[in-house]
């Protein structure tokens, strides 16, 4: 079964933008989808807490120390998350996709989805949640659409499990 992909529209003017700041002010829910949808993506790493405090003047997405990504969904939050874990994070810049870029893709998410987040919509969305964040990370903005319908349909789970399991019988 596939899931759907909902398009929702970016914040581009500043009423949307204004409301998408207060749905993501509450702290909790952007540590919320930092745990379930985040941290998966980085073998080791844990929210290191209490937040930090933030200011407009610091970007949304940056390192901390070469073992922590700060991050928070507008320049406007008065926090950010901390992204820790005992390996440095890479910092290259030459073509490859960091684990900064990951973040970055996530708060980018993260800003795409949270009008939709206090809808009927939001299982939907969390739903696709780590797969946009990979197509956003991976591809470039005009291949975006392509490469997450990729993902989309790609089995996982109980259906890959059984297409091995029908392979075993054959086999053996």
């Amino acid at each position: 079964m596939f899931s759907r992909l909902v398009e929702i529209p970016l914040a581009k003017d500043l009423h949307v933008a204004s409301w998408i700041h207060n749905v993501i002010r509450d702290e909790s829910l952007l540590r919320e989808l930092a745990e379930q949808y985040l941290l998966p993506l980085f073998s080791g790493a844990e929210l290191l807490g209490p937040s930090d405090n933030s200011t407009p003047g610091q970007q949304c997405v940056a390192y901390d120390d070469p073992c922590t990504i700060a991050f928070k969904v507008d320049r406007r939050d008065t926090y950010r998350l901390l992204l820790f874990r005992s390996q440095p994070f890479a910092q290259l810049a030459s073509g490859l996709v960091t684990e900064r870029d990951v973040v970055d893709a996530f708060v980018t998410v993260v800003r795409e989805i949270a009008p939709g987040l206090e809808t009927g919509y939001r299982d939907d969305l969390l739903s696709t949640f780590q797969r946009r964040v990979v197509a956003s990370a991976i591809a470039p903005p005009h291949t975006q659409k392509v490469v997450l319908g990729g993902l989309i349909n790609l089995p996982v789970g109980q259906h890959a499990c059984m297409r091995e399991d029908r392979f075993q019988q054959r086999s053996g």
